[in-house]
């Protein structure tokens, strides 16, 4: 999206008319419905925290959806999830994929859930000062009518329109041993370890500038960690945390699909797309649910008691 706004020009959150219609229009509102909210409760069913995921394969007897690593424990917590203006919870059945070092994490639920579409990715090259769009479920923390704070959910996903603000493709890190971080080794699904490479291709963070500061009167909104980053319609990249005074960061669809790949066993040869490396996923989860066959009775002679 090339341009910017010439002199005199109607603009909205920074954009051009075109550039709005085209990337927030076009490109983002299409998929409100794709992204889902996070939400994960105390024992008292309060509030403790929220994120965002967004649809990324659905199949016959569950769907499956991308989030970051650190919107769940290191166990199943009871968290469930929250579709486009719904008030059903869907309990998250189980974590297939996770990936504490670059902070991804793959779920799923079961049965029928809404009928809105997967999302798309995109591998193609980012730029510097690239337009995006973040979509996700912002939760502002605001007082109550006794004056507590607590945590709003909002129904409604925000878009935040903005540039990517550093070179998003340097390569060559290298790693001797199975990655680790907060969230433990890299898993793949079922909860195995998932081998990593010796030369792991991957981008840094993607670094993303919003237009405007997301933040309440008692500081910074939280429940974005995980949200897609769209580009022309598509998910070029996954939002992690906000840092600094607004600077947000995150992981590219190219990570996406390095870390896809170490999950299944396959290398970097691989030619799959990361909607096929995501069938092979599925293919893998409903294989091993698949129950096993009673044991075939014995043709020996059971001895009589005398």
């Amino acid at each position: 999206m090339e341009g910017g706004a010439a002199a005199g020009e109607f603009t909205v959150f920074g954009l051009t008319t075109k550039e709005h219609k085209q990337l927030l229009v076009e490109s983002t509102i299409p998929f409100r419905g794709s992204v889902v909210r996070i939400i994960r409760v105390s024992a008292k069913k309060d509030v403790v925290e929220t994120g965002t995921a967004f649809l990324v394969f659905r199949g016959e007897k569950r769907s499956l959806s991308l989030t970051c690593d650190h919107k769940f424990m290191k166990k199943k917590m009871g968290e469930v999830i929250r579709f486009y203006h719904g008030d059903r919870d869907y309990p998250v059945e189980k974590i297939h994929c996770r990936d504490g070092a670059r902070d991804l994490l793959l779920f799923s639920l079961k049965g029928n859930v809404p009928e809105y579409p997967c999302v798309e990715f995109s591998i193609d090259e980012i730029k510097q000062d690239d337009m995006v769009a973040l979509l996700g479920y912002s939760t502002p923390i605001l007082p109550d009518k006794n004056g507590i704070l607590v945590q709003f959910l909002i129904k409604e996903p925000g878009i935040y329109a903005g540039r990517i603000s550093t070179d998003a493709y340097i390569y060559g890190r290298t790693s001797k041993s199975t990655t680790k971080s907060r969230g433990g080794s890299s898993r793949g699904a079922g909860g195995a370890r998932a081998p990593c490479p010796r030369k792991l291709h991957w981008s840094p963070p993607l670094i993303f500038s919003p237009a405007i500061e997301e933040s309440s009167s008692f500081g910074v909104a939280g429940g974005l960690g995980g949200a897609p980053l769209f580009r022309d319609g598509k998910v070029i990249g996954l939002h992690l945390a906000t840092f600094g005074r607004n600077m947000k960061d995150g992981v590219s669809a190219r990570t996406m699909l390095q870390v896809l790949r170490e999950w299944l066993g396959v290398g970097e040869d691989n030619q799959a797309t990361i909607k096929e490396l995501l069938q092979m996923v599925y293919d893998k989860i409903e294989s091993s649910n698949v129950p096993k066959p009673n044991a075939e009775p014995s043709n020996k002679k059971v001895r009589r008691m005398k």
